[in-house]
């Protein structure tokens, strides 16, 4: 996946937690992999992200992995996100090791196990043809500046209906600037503008002037929640 991804995969996670807002329910997990990677470190890093601490550590690797798997079937959770899973490649132990470990969390907690990270990933699922089934490559791409990314943002125009034209020459170059080209950027700069804006109750006799405003303040704060 390309550059963005970290931004598009937590824009991910929070629209799913919103949906279970009063419950244990823990649909998505995100953690980063540690340097280098370990599977150890893999399942300990699960374990704190659904808010346990340790009366007493499981020492083997297979206790390890039992406790994973009742946790995540107990909380719900149906996806496991790991970014930077590139240093998979970089472990202590030799890659197919490090990717048969996460294999073995998804079939062991029936879970979809999502791999985040660079070129290096590819490589590591696709020397093996069970985990090229298993994880398949989608990569992130960045629009250029051309009539396709104008032709996306008219598609949304018409979704949409606002009062401005997001493929308005003008529009489009500042979307493309604040965005750079990635839709991770490009759709949350969108909603948190108009959320703006509706909130302000300004949604009917809103200007593109406006509206640009509202996109700067919505880069902004997507810029500190990163």
């Amino acid at each position: 996946m390309g550059r963005g991804k970290t931004h598009l995969v937590k824009k991910y996670i929070q629209s799913s937690s919103q949906v279970n807002l009063s419950s244990s329910v823990v649909p998505v997990v995100y953690i980063r992999s540690k340097f280098p990677f370990s599977e150890y470190a893999l399942y300990l890093d699960i374990y704190q992200s659904l808010g346990n601490t340790f009366s007493e550590r499981p020492i083997r690797i297979l206790e390890w992995q039992r406790r994973i798997s009742s946790l995540l079937a107990a909380r719900g959770v149906e996806m496991v996100i790991l970014d930077d899973a590139h240093s998979v490649g970089v472990s202590h132990h030799i890659p197919t090791d490090s990717m048969a470990a996460i294999n073995s969390l998804s079939k062991s907690a029936n879970v979809t196990v999502v791999l985040v990270g660079n070129e290096q990933i590819r490589e590591m699922v696709e020397e093996h043809a069970e985990y090229a089934r298993r994880f398949p490559r989608i990569q992130i791409h960045r629009f250029k500046f051309d009539e396709d990314f104008v032709k996306f943002l008219h598609s949304l125009d018409e979704q949409i209906e606002l009062p401005v034209n997001l493929s308005n020459q003008e529009l489009a170059g500042v979307l493309y600037s604040l965005s750079e080209g990635l839709i991770g950027i490009l759709m949350p700069l969108i909603q948190l503008a108009l959320r703006k804006i509706v909130i302000e109750n300004s949604f009917e006799r809103l200007s593109l002037d406006h509206f640009v405003h509202a996109l700067l303040e919505a880069k902004e704060a997507l810029c500190i929640r990163q």
